[in-house]
């Protein structure tokens, strides 16, 4: 049986439905001291996650690129592609 919350602290999981506010600086600053040992691996998978958007975006061009315009059309002067524009 759940019980009702004594004190406002206990309401610290809704804090962005009571305040109205969808970032809160507090719980941000709190959030990035938590982090703080881990900056390391937070900028790597960071990078990595950029990274991977970056080439899951660029993958059809690339592809493109090299099957469309380098295999099939071959004896034609390459020029770069519109981006589908």
């Amino acid at each position: 049986m759940s019980r009702a919350p004594r004190h406002p602290e206990e309401y610290a999981a809704f804090d962005a439905e009571l305040s109205g506010r969808a970032v809160e600086g507090r719980l941000l600053a709190r959030l990035f001291a938590w982090l703080a040992p881990y900056r390391g691996e937070l900028i790597v998978s960071v990078v990595a996650v950029l990274a991977a958007s970056l080439f899951a975006v660029l993958m059809p061009v690339v592809v493109s690129r090299v099957v469309i315009d380098g295999l099939l059309v071959a004896d034609q002067p390459v020029r770069l592609p519109d981006l589908g524009m």
